[in-house]
């Protein structure tokens, strides 16, 4: 969703963080990540609980997000189990208003 243009917001900044420091935490090479990737603005990037980030989803970040969950259901069908419990630092708010979406 970082890439879809209006689906999210986010204090200003934190968007750079979050792309410089999760790019850096995927393309690490040490196998676990290191104590050199936990020091630092490393360790606050990864370590910020999920609540206090100040991410939020917008009108059209709701939408996106349903229609995802739509085709994954259509797809899988009715008789598995479909789980959706983490699309990333997203305000618990912004979870309640999905989860109650119709």
């Amino acid at each position: 969703m970082l890439d879809e243009p209006v689906c999210l917001n986010a204090p200003i900044g934190f968007w750079e963080d979050i792309k410089k420091y999760s790019m850096k935490a995927i393309l690490y090479q040490g196998g676990s990540t290191g104590v050199d990737m936990m020091l630092g603005k490393n360790y606050e990037m990864f370590t910020i609980p999920h609540h206090a980030t100040g991410i939020h989803l917008t009108e059209k970040g709701m939408d996106v997000l349903g229609n995802y969950v739509k085709e994954v259901r259509g797809v899988i069908g009715y008789e598995v189990p479909l789980a959706i419990d983490h699309f990333g630092h997203i305000a618990i708010e912004d979870c309640i208003r999905f989860c109650t979406m119709s």
